[in-house]
């Protein structure tokens, strides 16, 4: 009866033109916590009918099954899933350390110089590919095993951020970081394939408008003022 009430519910408020009941959004954790709650309050305040049930995860999960609306993945460009994608935006990542690990440890100036240094990274199997390329098309692969591994981007920003290694990490989300001084880029000319930002969700005949409107607010915020406008407020905050 329940299940019943609940499918009931959820039919209803397809059919509404304002977002009503319950949004279900998975996201990597950084991201909801750097991005993703800045770009959904607004939404939540203006909208006090609509609901948000935010599952924080790096791990991947099964869309369907778990009934979830918005899927936020983080990844190198993505094979065909069978949901439905929408892509936001496609961020550089740039390998990065603290400052007192460069004064220990030295500054690598060429991707030579990376095997003398300790890497914080993630499992292999989180992304594709290793491979650095240089200003002029140059290429070359990163062979250094890591020294700490973790299937948390957060954890390895704060491992960074105390001086225990290089990483690589998104650029918007280490942006406060650099403007602050507290993270310095490495070999700043070279740069892994970039990240796409896309939102995956099951496959409707006709959106609810929670969806609609959800999927336009993130738009909005990823767009570079939106980006630009939070990286402000958290080197303010800082």
């Amino acid at each position: 009866m329940v299940a019943a009430a609940r499918a009931a519910h959820d039919r209803l408020a397809d059919l509404q033109d304002s977002p009503i009941g319950e949004l279900r959004v998975i996201a990597p954790a950084q991201f909801a916590s750097t991005h993703l709650v800045s770009a959904l309050a607004p939404f939540l305040k203006a909208y006090p009918a609509l609901s948000l049930q935010l599952i924080v995860t790096d791990e991947s999960v099964d869309v369907i099954r778990d009934r979830i609306d918005l899927a936020i993945t983080i990844s190198r460009p993505l094979r065909d899933s069978g949901l439905v994608r929408h892509h936001l935006a496609d961020w550089a990542l740039v390998l990065c350390a603290a400052p007192a690990y460069l004064a220990e440890r030295g500054t690598p100036r060429t991707p030579n110089d990376l095997s003398a240094h300790d890497l914080i990274a993630l499992p292999a199997w989180h992304h594709a590919s290793d491979v650095l390329t240089g200003p002029d098309g140059q290429r070359h692969r990163v062979g250094v095993r890591p020294r700490v591994t973790s299937n948390n981007q957060f954890s390895i920003r704060q491992l960074t951020l105390m001086g225990l290694g290089l990483s690589f990490h998104a650029e918007p989300e280490i942006a406060a970081e650099l403007a602050a001084g507290r993270l310095v880029r490495v070999l700043p000319d070279w740069a892994l394939e970039a990240l796409s930002v896309d939102v995956l969700m099951p496959a409707r005949k006709r959106q609810p408008a929670k969806i609609r409107m959800a999927l336009d607010a993130l738009r909005a915020y990823l767009a570079p003022p939106g980006i630009a406008r939070s990286r402000r407020r958290a080197i303010k905050a800082r």
